[in-house]
Order: structure tokens, then C-alpha cells, then sequence
């Protein structure tokens, strides 16, 4: 074999060797490697609106300079703070295979919450998310994209979850948020025991309870901050029949905040059954609140309870 007829050979045995390695790279390509910001929002921080639309309803989280909100009332700030969190780290980790692609689609359509994210107006960014049955994977899709798998690296989450919350979930749920600076008065009430009810004012020198002798203020400081950081584990539903007969019903216990300017914050608290391990309350606003028996235990003291102790 002459030199010409090696040179020949091993200039197309080289090409068949290139040609192979792209196929295999972009076969790869096809098959492996995904487009990590295939949902990233470029422009996060100019995001003041967002739309959540699901077969159970639709409503609003807007931005109005101070403080996110939901209709008219404050919004959850750790809620938010979680769902910008995934919205900014969340990657697909795999499309959907060809045989499930139908089965998801039909998922998101009846199941699904398709948000909108806007400045003022513009659209940003519309994205549709729904889980599977098991809670254990979440599904993105958008109008130009297939479904994809995704998830937060590094963390073994269910994604879905933030999307998934109701309007009334999205709600500020501290019940009396008061600032210590416009603290007035606290009033707890026991209407079936009035004996058992006092206030809390400032007598020149610090709070104190109103008419005691001595004070224990270590326990009075341990209640004032139980009282400020109360936080509702859950908002329930005006159309709630459950909890129609509550309204007629006379609370247990009332705690009410006044400020300075007079305006007063009050909860109503029902004794629960026997078994229970939850409380309802009722806000000042005639909404019922859930909470955990334990929340509520540390704020159902009775004037005794604060005297200070003899030594």
C-alpha cells in the first residue's frame, strides 16, 4: 500500500471518527443535558404582581411600596419570602417522558395553579405548576414548553407546596402584630368568671398589672410577649357551617389590645371539647381562627396567676 492510499484511508477513517463523536455528543445532548433556566424569571425583583388561578379560584399577591398583600390584607411575609426563594432556585431536572406528557398536561389543566407574574401590568412570565398524587414530584409547564420535572438542587423537597396554598393560607396570620411603641392597654376577659380577668397598663414606671399589689414580672413579660407573637395556625372560611353556631355562643376567654389612638384588636376564645386539639377563636374582625391548643395556653392566665409569690 503507497503513502498516497494510507492518507487517503486514514483522512476518512478520521472523518468517520468526527462525525461519530458529534452524533454521540448531541445524542447526549438530547438526552442529558437540560436548559436550567428554561423557567427563570431574568427580572425577579420586578415582579409587584402575581396572579394564582386554579380550579378552586383566583386572587391576587400585589406590592404596594411597603409590603406585600393579599386582596385587602397583609400578606404572610415568610410565604413570600418562600415563594421568591423557589421561584429563583427551582431547575428542571428532566422533561417529562413522551408516554406521560398527555397524562400531565390533563393533570395541570384540572388541578394545576397557573401563575402570572407582572409588572404593574406587563406580563413577565405565566407558568402553570401542579404535583403528582403523591406529593413527591412537581410538573412546570408554560403555552411554549412540554412539562418538565423539577426541583431545588441540593434539597429533597416537594416544590408544589407554595403553589398549592389558597388565598386565605397566603394571609398574615399573627393576630395582634401590636407595636410596643403604640401599646396602650390589655384586657383579658372571662365572662363566665369575672374575678379571673385583669388589664395590663403603664404605670409610670413600666407595665403592671392594674390593682395588684406585687406583681411577678418576670411571668407578666413572659405574657406580653406570648399575646404579641400569637400567630393563627389557620384561617377558616366565612362559608364554614362548622362554626356558624359560634357566633351565638358566649367566648371563654377575650384578650383585647388597645393603642394609643384607642383602636382595639380583640380575639374571642372557645372552649374546646374534651379531646379537641385545636381552639377556635374569633378575631375582631368576625373571622374564625385555628389554633393549636398549646398556642393558647399561654395566654389564658387568670389575675392569680401574675401575683408574685411570697418568699
Amino acid at each position: 500500500m503507497n503513502q498516497e492510499r494510507r492518507n487517503k484511508i486514514l483522512t476518512i477513517t478520521f472523518a468517520v471518527l468526527v462525525a461519530a463523536g458529534i452524533g454521540l455528543l448531541l445524542a447526549g445532548r438530547d438526552r442529558g443535558e437540560i436548559n436550567k433556566s428554561l423557567f427563570k424569571i431574568e427580572d425577579l425583583q420586578s415582579v409587584n404582581k402575581i396572579t394564582f388561578t386554579s380550579p378552586r379560584g383566583s386572587f391576587d399577591l400585589s406590592y404596594d411600596g411597603v409590603r406585600w398583600k393579599v386582596g385587602q390584607y397583609d400578606a404572610d411575609d415568610q410565604l413570600v419570602t418562600v415563594l421568591f426563594a423557589t421561584l429563583q432556585q427551582v431547575e428542571p431536572k428532566r422533561m417529562v417522558s413522551a408516554n406521560q406528557r398527555d397524562e400531565i398536561a390533563d393533570l395541570a389543566e384540572k388541578q394545576g395553579t397557573t401563575l402570572q407574574l407582572l409588572n404593574e401590568t406587563v406580563l413577565i412570565r405565566q407558568l402553570t405548576v401542579v404535583g403528582n398524587d403523591r406529593k413527591s414530584e412537581t410538573y412546570f409547564l408554560d403555552p411554549k414548553t412540554e412539562p418538565y420535572v423539577m426541583v431545588i438542587p441540593g434539597y429533597r423537597v416537594y416544590v408544589g407546596g407554595v403553589f398549592e396554598v389558597g388565598e386565605l393560607g397566603w394571609r398574615e396570620k399573627r393576630i395582634f402584630n401590636f407595636n410596643w411603641r403604640n401599646f396602650k392597654k390589655l384586657e383579658a376577659r372571662y365572662p363566665g368568671q369575672p374575678e379571673n380577668g385583669f388589664a395590663i397598663e403603664d404605670n409610670g414606671s413600666g407595665f403592671d398589672i392594674v390593682g395588684a399589689v406585687e406583681t411577678d414580672t418576670t411571668r407578666l413579660n413572659d405574657y406580653l410577649d406570648a399575646v404579641s407573637l400569637l400567630v393563627a395556625k389557620e384561617i377558616l372560611p366565612k362559608d364554614n357551617a362548622s362554626y356558624d353556631t359560634l357566633s351565638e355562643r358566649q367566648p371563654t376567654a377575650s384578650v383585647l389590645i388597645y393603642d394609643v389612638g384607642d383602636n382595639v384588636r380583640t380575639l374571642d376564645l372557645f372552649a374546646p371539647s374534651r379531646e379537641a386539639s385545636e381552639v377556635v377563636g374569633r378575631t375582631g374582625e368576625n373571622e374564625f381562627v385555628l389554633f393549636d391548643r398549646a398556642q393558647i395556653l399561654p395566654i389564658v392566665k387568670t389575675r392569680e396567676y401574675f401575683k408574685e409569690k411570697s418568699r
